[in-house]
């Protein structure tokens, strides 16, 4: 399953910024440039976490996440995505590829927040 994580409109991060950020909390994170026929640019990374290694990309704007992997490896990714950028980001958005499952990550978000409303009937849940 792909997941989404997107940033409050009108908000976005430069790529050189998400690059720091990862290598800070992720050392060995690999990162690729990609390109798409409409000269879109975004940076592809690659990053172990516990119980998958999760594969992702920054879109070009600077305000998409999109990556896969287990499921509690990219609840915890959301939610230290969702500490470490500006306030003025937030809420961020976290949803599936299908817009099936959502949940608005706010300071009170948890973990089990997450996990439960990826895991149940879909529905929009908010916190």
């Amino acid at each position: 399953m792909d997941w989404y994580l997107m940033t409050r409109d009108g908000w976005s991060i430069s790529v050189h910024q998400f690059i720091e950020l990862l290598n800070s909390r992720w050392p060995l994170v690999k990162f690729k440039s990609a390109f798409s026929s409409e000269g879109f640019r975004s940076i592809d990374f690659q990053l172990e976490m516990s119980n998958s290694t999760i594969d992702g990309s920054l879109g070009g704007e600077g305000s998409t996440i999109t990556y896969n992997g287990a499921m509690r490896d990219c609840a915890e990714f959301a939610l230290w995505y969702g500490s470490m950028i500006s306030p003025e980001a937030k809420p961020l958005m976290l949803f599936d590829e299908g817009y099936n499952h959502s949940i608005e990550l706010g300071e009170k978000t948890t973990l089990e927040d997450i996990l439960l409303a990826f895991k149940n009937k879909p529905s929009q849940q908010n916190t």
